[in-house]
């Protein structure tokens, strides 16, 4: 009795008509922000990338990035890192290759030091 006098109001309320199942798509800019982010950063899993794209103020959960980069055709970080090609490795140390061929040695020889580079 009490339901069928009251049911106005939990009709007024009822918002089930205004929305559709589940949570709303990621959107296009965001999965492709994502999946640059993977390849460009091979060593990078799930919740590191989660975190970088939250502090540029996106929201996105491990179990979403994980399903995107899957649906991408881009394995997990272990994997990821195994399939590195020699390109990718380079591009990824030049700045530590840069640096190793500016360093020089300073090496004791006969009394005096001789500079090795």
């Amino acid at each position: 009795m009490h339901e069928h006098r009251f049911g106005f109001v939990a009709a007024k309320y009822d918002g089930s008509n205004r929305r559709g199942p589940g949570r709303p798509r990621t959107g296009d800019e965001l999965r492709a922000l994502l999946v640059s982010m993977a390849i460009e950063n091979p060593r990078w899993g799930y919740t590191r990338l989660r975190d970088v794209l939250r502090a540029l103020g996106h929201e996105i959960g491990r179990t979403t990035i994980q399903r995107i980069l899957k649906e991408q055709g881009i394995e997990p970080a272990p994997g990821r890192r195994k399939q590195l090609s020699w390109s990718e490795f380079l591009r990824a140390h030049w700045g530590a290759i840069a640096a190793w061929d500016f360093r020089t040695v300073e090496v004791l020889c006969e009394a005096s030091f001789v500079t090795m580079f």
